[in-house]
Order: C-alpha cells, then sequence, then structure tokens
C-alpha cells in the first residue's frame, strides 16, 4: 500500500526518489506533522502560554462619538448593495441578550424576520435582505444588508426604515413575544448541535468574563424580556438619526 507522508520523513526513506516524491505531493503541514507528533503537547502549550504578558494596561483607548454619514462607493456592480447600521452595545451589557432577539425580530436567520416578508416575500424587491447584531469588547454593531436593482433602491429604503419605525413606536403583543422568544430558543437549540460553537462561545465568555452560562441560564433570561424593554432598546439602536449608510453600486 501507499506510504503515509510522515513515514517518507524517515531518514531512510527521505533522499530516495519515492520519498521526494512523496515530499512534492505532501502539504507542508502533513510533511510537519510527522514530526510534530512526538513533541509533548501539553508541555508545548504551557511554555508558548508562558510567553504571553499576564499583566499590564490591556485597556483599548475609548471610542470616541462619530456623527452618522453616507458613504457611496461606485463599482458598477449589476445591483446596488446597502447596509445600514450603528453602534450598539457591548458583551456583557444587560441589554445584550434584548438586543440579540430584536435582531432577530427584524433580520435573523428566519424567513419569518420582519425584512424577510416586506422586501422579499411581500414585494419581490430582494433576494437577500438580513439584519445581524455584533457585540464586541468595549462597544458593538448593528447592521442591515440587502441588495437590489437600482431602480428599487428607493423603495427599498424606504420599506426597511419602515421596520424599524415599527419597532421603535409599536409594542409587541403578547402572543408575537412569546412567539418570537421560542423561535429564538429554537435556534439556539439547533446551533448548540455543534460542538465546535459550543466550545469557541464558551472560550470567549471566560476570555471576557471568566464566566460561562449554561444553555439553561441563557434561555432563563431571555424568557424574561419584556415587551417594553425590547421597544426601549428599538429606540435607543434604531434612532433615525443615529444611522450610517453605505451603498456599493
Amino acid at each position: 500500500g501507499r506510504q503515509r507522508c510522515e513515514d517518507r520523513e524517515r531518514p531512510e526513506h527521505r533522499d530516495s526518489p519515492e520519498g521526494q516524491a512523496a515530499r512534492r505531493r505532501c502539504p507542508r503541514g502533513l510533511r510537519d506533522q510527522g514530526r510534530r507528533q512526538d513533541h509533548d503537547g501539553p508541555h508545548h502549550a504551557r511554555r508558548r502560554a508562558s510567553q504571553v504578558p499576564l499583566e499590564g494596561d490591556s485597556k483599548r483607548k475609548e471610542i470616541e462619538p462619530v456623527p452618522p454619514s453616507e458613504q457611496i462607493f461606485k463599482r458598477h456592480t449589476h445591483q446596488t448593495h446597502v447596509m445600514l447600521g450603528s453602534r450598539a452595545y457591548e458583551l456583557g451589557n444587560k441589554n445584550q441578550l434584548t438586543a440579540y432577539l430584536l435582531n432577530n425580530i427584524l433580520g435573523g436567520g428566519s424567513l419569518n424576520s420582519r425584512l424577510n416578508l416586506s422586501l422579499r416575500e411581500q414585494k419581490g424587491l430582494v433576494y437577500t435582505v438580513e439584519s445581524q447584531y455584533v457585540p464586541l469588547s468595549d462597544t458593538g454593531y448593528w447592521n442591515i444588508y440587502f441588495a437590489c436593482d437600482a431602480h428599487d433602491l428607493e423603495q427599498c429604503m424606504d420599506l426597511a426604515k419602515k421596520e424599524l419605525r415599527r419597532l421603535r413606536d409599536e409594542r409587541l403583543t403578547p402572543l408575537q413575544l412569546h412567539r418570537a422568544i421560542q423561535q429564538l430558543h429554537g435556534q439556539m437549540a439547533i446551533s448548540a448541535e455543534n460542538q465546535e460553537n459550543n466550545v469557541l462561545a464558551m472560550g470567549k465568555s471566560m476570555l471576557y468574563h471568566n464566566y460561562s452560562p449554561t444553555w439553561q441560564e441563557v434561555f432563563s433570561k431571555i424568557e424574561h424580556i419584556s415587551a417594553d424593554n425590547l421597544q426601549r432598546v428599538a429606540n435607543e439602536l434604531f434612532a433615525e438619526n443615529n444611522i450610517f449608510t453605505l451603498f456599493y453600486a
């Protein structure tokens, strides 16, 4: 049978014609794997970690407020690509989960999001429309993205702003709130099946907060989000005079 890449690295094979041919076929990472597999992994990790300074001033400079602006980039694309957004809550903020739920209602990863129903299902103006909320260590941001034909741009902008205005002005009914919470629960449960996502989320939480909540704890907090809190956060994040706009056409 064929010899493995690391077998070709042995001294008795390295300079043979077969060994040289195998080295050319094997990616560098696989060639090095054979040499690395005998190393003491935990000792190597500890040695690397010990080189990272544990003390010092790691605080970033406070971000200064920037007035909203509109940017237009001409690239002669087939469609006009649009992003609207602004700053949002940082990691650990008491409103973080409320912002997640609000974003899911607005344009999260489901076909019944308000933006998808308004711009795509009802009007047929776009193929892709979505929103996201991304919390960072000391700040965060939210945004809406869609792409449309140039002659539909004004109508799409009006519809997107209308949905933002609805969330600011109209409080969710108890049934609407219940359905939104249950849908977010389901999406989180599906996401939890990916173990890589779980480990990355736990690691990120430990780095920033030295604590990683369980799914049950997160679910419980989401259950206690009220319609009043959603409307208050919508007015803080989606204020019309605080939105940046980017056009890529």
